[in-house]
């Protein structure tokens, strides 16, 4: 995962060894949530980005995690801080609680 000021880039490595890299623009961006995924003995707190006609997954297993998370705030104004989102995404346990971050007005 990188980032700069014009948007965000998640690359992918699949099984297969094929790599697909996927870039949001920051200004595209008109939501975010917060959800986890249950991966079997642990879960994992995840961010979806959506835009009016693509979504970009980030995880915290990614590299650059606490770093995508900071600029979160600086390029996307009013989103929620960590400090506001990350208990209502972490708990319970084992459940998605998808909670929204950040809506851009039409």
């Amino acid at each position: 995962m990188s980032f700069d000021e014009k948007g965000l880039t998640v690359n992918e490595v699949w099984q297969d060894g094929s790599t697909e890299k996927t870039t949001v623009k920051w200004s595209d961006v008109n939501g975010a949530v917060a959800y986890k995924r249950d991966i079997y003995a642990v879960d994992l707190i995840c961010i979806g980005l959506t835009t009016a006609d693509s979504a970009i997954e980030i995880h915290e297993q990614m590299r650059g995690w606490d770093e995508a998370i900071e600029a979160l705030s600086i390029f996307l104004p009013g989103i929620l801080p960590l400090d506001e989102w990350w208990s209502k995404a972490a708990q319970p346990p084992f459940a998605a609680n998808p909670t929204i971050l950040f809506s851009r007005p039409s």
